[in-house]
């Protein structure tokens, strides 16, 4: 390499490992067990979906462009149309009649997301044992970012949808636009209810009955949840009820146990609400009430079985993070002004809401 002298680093190792990690990030969405982001919502890859950039959150129109234009701040459209008619009596001799299909429209702003660039030092210190000895953690916190800088605000910001106006997460949302009918996906449970199984009910019961836009109840995806936690002590307590990663799927109850001599232990007993729960996930991030008040008080069911028709969530990725470096070549202006080599990650990357119905957030309070 031009310039180059000495063996005091390896460009070729460098660049090794850099590639490694980039390996590691652009399949993240599919591998990646510590973020959540991929067990919640549908992460759209440009191929399952029509996602549309549709303009900026100031204006511009670039509409028709398909799956990013790469433009700073994109807004992208998610259309879906759910069926939205209930069945009715047809009686011979009346005519059929007609009605325009309900398209919801769900949008996410796209924007760029990345770290400030790190300069390493050629004399003073050792760029590919410095890079090599915090790869894995380079990887761990790249990968949750979409968690991080999105995810959490979607969800604990409970901002206002884009099709209807109202937040989110709604007592007395209508099941589709002028609908006298409504549902509730934001509901509540004292803590003595919650100690003793009873809140956990609420919680099932409340996305079971959330009617479909055609007025129905939904399907099996609402009876059998994914449950997310933004505390130890909620999911620990999910997990004594359903049994969820415990041992042998065992679900455990506190219950009184006769210990002979009129002394009373805590025994265990089976859980009714065992095979309750298509899984259980800790989101510790969620819990935050400094910047969001009441945080580290909810839980939530998500329905996960909709994929790209029927999700809650919506990631909308243009670019994964990306892990960059610079100064390996000795023209590189981080090499030729600093002395230095640098790196850095960024990614493209909007988070937003998909279908209320989808999801239900319980309060554990008082």
């Amino acid at each position: 390499m031009a310039g180059e002298q000495g063996n005091f680093f390896s460009t070729g190792d460098i660049s090794q490992l850099v590639n490694g990690v980039n390996a590691v990030l652009t399949t993240m969405h599919m591998t990646n067990d510590e973020a959540i982001y991929s067990k919640i919502a549908f992460v759209d890859n440009g191929s399952t979906t029509g996602g549309k950039v549709v303009g900026t959150p100031a204006g511009g129109s670039v509409a028709g462009v398909q799956n990013g234009s790469g433009q700073a701040g994109e807004l992208m459209n998610y259309p879906m149309s759910p069926v939205s008619q209930p069945g009715k009596a047809w009686p011979t001799g009346v005519s059929r009649g007609e009605t325009q299909p309900l398209v919801v429209n769900a949008y996410v702003t796209r924007q760029r997301y990345g770290i400030d660039t790190e300069l390493i030092d050629l004399d003073t210190q050792d760029p590919y044992g410095l890079l090599s000895g915090k790869q894995g953690m380079i990887i761990s916190r790249a990968g949750r970012s979409i968690d991080v800088l999105g995810m959490v605000d979607t969800i604990n910001g409970n901002h206002s949808t884009t099709y209807d106006g109202l937040t989110f997460f709604h007592t007395a949302r209508p099941i589709k636009p002028g609908s006298a009918i409504t549902f509730s996906n934001d509901v509540t449970c004292t803590n003595a209810q919650w100690a003793t199984g009873d809140g956990f009910v609420i919680l099932l019961d409340a996305i079971a009955k959330i009617p479909w836009f055609d007025g129905m109840l939904k399907d099996g995806a609402m009876r059998k949840p994914l449950i997310l936690c933004p505390t130890n002590s909620t999911m620990l307590k999910v997990m004594q009820l359903t049994g969820f990663g415990l041992p042998d799927g065992m679900a455990l109850i506190p219950q009184a146990v006769d210990a002979g001599g009129g002394k009373f232990g805590v025994g265990t007993g089976t859980s009714p609400y065992k095979g309750r729960v298509m899984g259980v996930e800790l989101f510790e991030d969620l819990a935050n009430p400094t910047v969001y008040p009441n945080s580290d008080q909810y839980v939530y069911a998500i329905a996960t079985m909709g994929g790209a028709l029927q999700p809650a969530f919506i990631v909308s990725p243009k670019r994964m993070p990306y892990m960059n470096v610079y100064g390996l070549d000795s023209s590189d202006e981080v090499r030729r002004k600093f002395g230095s080599i640098g790196w850095d990650w960024d990614g493209f990357w909007g988070v937003g809401y998909g279908l209320p119905q989808c999801v239900v957030r319980m309060r554990i309070n008082g």
